[in-house]
């Protein structure tokens, strides 16, 4: 009963190895397009510069009410 046991285990494991070798044998990489990159790096370019200048003047202890004036 034991050897029945292992041998159904062993098909088992075996059919599974092979149905994901079939798997990944058809899985292809996807690759952004030009207009996704670009949008990309122009947002994290846009979220360096304005972090960069909020942190300048958050040293430079400049008050906010002279850089970004209220509207109310």
């Amino acid at each position: 009963m034991e050897a029945l046991g292992l041998i159904l285990l062993f098909i088992g494991i075996f059919f599974s190895i092979r149905s994901r070798k079939y798997l990944l044998m058809w899985r292809t990489e996807r690759k952004p397009s030009l207009l996704s990159s670009a949008i990309t790096q122009l947002v994290g370019t846009a979220g360096g510069i304005y972090l960069s200048l909020e942190l300048l003047f958050s040293f430079l202890k400049i008050p906010e009410g002279w850089w970004k004036p209220s509207v109310y």
